[in-house]
């Protein structure tokens, strides 16, 4: 991957966790995944939780009076988010990404706890649709390492179509990606600014005209990765050449100060065939509903599922044998996809204690 961002090579500069691994050891998490809030301001028609062929949608939905609930209004208490925080800070974890499961800025106290894991000397960094930016976010938000919207459509009425919103949000969303873009640039911040665009059957044909306004709000980047869902590969088949010709005809967007990141590929299609992953180890995901999962592509599930923090504290539990085995027994080959898989394999390789002709560089 020639984008430095999103280099899967990054877990080779953490040589202290490197060298535990290669002992047998397990780590303490480079970094974080928050998920503050489970309940939703969007309803996107691809959204890996709530959709019926989502990965992460079998412990995220609830029924009551036998309706199925896919938007939940679960959210962590705020005391909790930041014991949570102080927890991290001791076990030495580097970083904080507040992300989904729900849309984080919906958490009432969301600025608050922000403001606390930046004074904790996190590195910090926010996934959101954008509709919102509550007071203050002009001091907050800057001092984040990047922040990332989800723009997934060309047009108002795409968006509107595919997310079950007004079509007003549309042009906010762009907005409040300019006045951010633009208040980094005014304080000289090195925090990233940039979108994340889903690509699925439904969008596709929109793609240039979405990156263009995206372009146009100074946003730094745009990130291009395919829909994840229970089947696979299969809802691309008969349109796959088509949907690259888009991702071809964005990348003609790309400027000095813009780039189109074309992760499409990279993310569709990976089956794990070795049974360590140490993606699981380096970042860990914790949910809106207080348990801890391997990864943003297991979380609630069974499969994912690997600690409760309901009754304990994130410390405890890390530190427990509980936590031991269910990383230690973990056989990653029974994942029936694993977008991280690129990156796993650079973390296998970094842990050879004698690869082969590794001089021959």
């Amino acid at each position: 991957m020639n984008n430095p961002v999103y280099s899967d090579l990054k877990a080779a500069w953490h040589i202290d966790r490197v060298a535990q691994l290669r002992k047998g050891e397990q780590i303490a998490p480079v970094e974080l995944q928050f998920i503050l809030s489970d309940f939703c301001n969007h309803s996107c028609s691809w959204c890996a939780y709530r959709s019926e062929t989502g990965l992460s949608s079998e412990k995220f939905v609830v029924y009551e009076d036998g309706k199925r609930n896919h938007n939940p209004n679960r959210m962590i208490p705020t005391q909790k988010a930041l014991e949570i925080i102080d927890d991290a800070k001791t076990l030495g974890v580097k970083s904080i990404i507040f992300t989904g499961g729900g849309e984080p800025t919906v958490h009432p106290d969301h600025m608050d706890i922000f403001e606390y894991a930046l004074g904790q000397g996190f590195d910090c960094a926010l996934n959101t649709n954008g509709n919102i930016l509550r007071e203050g976010w002009d001091e907050i938000l800057p001092r984040f390492t990047y922040v990332r919207f989800s723009i997934d459509a060309g047009s108002a009425e795409e968006h509107a179509r595919t997310r079950s919103v007004s079509p007003n949000m549309y042009p906010r969303i762009l907005e409040n990606l300019r006045a951010l873009c633009g208040e980094v640039k005014a304080k000289g911040s090195k925090c990233v600014v940039g979108t994340g665009y889903v690509v699925t059957p439904d969008n596709y044909l929109g793609l240039p005209d979405g990156i263009r306004a995206i372009k146009d709000t100074g946003a730094a980047y745009v990130r291009i990765a395919s829909m994840q869902s229970t089947e696979g590969d299969a809802p691309f088949e008969a349109i796959r050449h088509e949907v690259k010709g888009r991702i071809d005809a964005s990348k003609y967007l790309e400027s000095d100060g813009f780039s189109v990141i074309d992760l499409f590929d990279s993310r569709l299609g990976r089956t794990p065939v070795h049974p360590f992953c140490g993606m699981q180890q380096y970042v860990l995901y914790i949910g809106a509903d207080l348990h801890v999962y391997r990864c943003c592509y297991t979380a609630y599930t069974g499969l994912g599922d690997i600690g409760d923090l309901r009754s304990q504290s994130f410390f405890s539990w890390f530190n427990s044998q509980e936590k031991r085995n269910a990383i230690g027994s973990f056989d990653a080959r029974i994942c029936v996809t694993c977008p991280l898989e690129d990156k796993n394999d650079a973390i296998r390789y970094a842990m050879n204690k004698n690869p082969l002709h590794v001089n021959f560089v």
